[in-house]
């Protein structure tokens, strides 16, 4: 037998079955009885009642926080608005003015070494380091 002939015998038997319709199941009915619903109607009466008790936990325990927490609350804020009245001292920049003209060769060399104490110091913030040997990085072939 050919391969085309077992695709056309494969082709009609998955036909046969796709065409055959499975039979409907039935519908499975509870059945619940008197005893059953006095089980449930005691259960929800219990689960009604731990909530109420969790409940009344939560108001309890929020007054219990709110006597024991509330003074540090207070002089936090009362910090906090002794912070926001302060005035900020503001630091005068030498770099400042932009356009500024120099008499003096001094005055010129102070602000330029102000400048580059300046630079220095932002440039230092940048990180750096790393390997130096390329070697031994991970994405360098060895061999």
């Amino acid at each position: 037998m050919s391969a085309f002939d077992e695709l056309k015998a494969l082709l009609a038997e998955a036909h046969l079955h796709v065409l055959e319709p499975e039979p409907e199941p039935e519908p499975v009915k509870p059945k619940v009885s008197a005893t059953d619903i006095s089980e449930f109607k005691k259960l929800l009466s219990i689960a009604t009642e731990q909530s109420n008790a969790i409940q009344q936990l939560d108001t309890n325990s929020q007054e219990l926080i709110e006597k024991e927490i509330g003074p540090a609350i207070d002089s936090i804020k009362a910090l906090a608005e002794k912070l926001a009245s302060r005035k900020i001292h503001e630091q005068k920049d030498s770099l400042d003015p932009l356009n500024q003209k120099f008499v003096t060769l001094d005055q010129f060399n102070k602000h330029y070494s102000d400048f580059l104490v300046k630079i220095q110091t932002q440039l230092s913030t940048l990180g750096g380091g790393g390997e130096v040997n390329f070697r031994y990085l991970d994405d360098v072939n060895r061999s």
